[in-house]
């Protein structure tokens, strides 16, 4: 049951970041503490569910995808 509630959470998550365009913790997300207690929280829910595990490392994925493709479209306005 817990299981089948974290897959759709995730799987809630997952789009909800692809249709937002920006969200206020991008920012923080850059920080080192919180990449690490992010990695952590991520192979604890390995361990405990791979697929949940899975489809929550997916979606830091694409959080980080677009932190940093947004970066790299501002380095390449300011060149121009």
């Amino acid at each position: 049951m817990v299981h089948n509630l974290l897959r759709g959470f995730g799987l809630i998550l997952f789009i909800l970041i692809l249709i937002m365009d920006d969200f206020p913790f991008y920012q923080k997300m850059k920080l080192p503490h919180v990449q690490f207690v992010i990695a952590i929280i991520i192979t604890s829910l390995c361990v405990y569910d791979y697929i949940s595990g899975f489809i929550f490392a997916m979606l830091i994925m694409l959080i980080y995808y677009e932190i940093y493709n947004k970066k790299k479209i501002n380095n390449n306005i300011n060149k121009n």
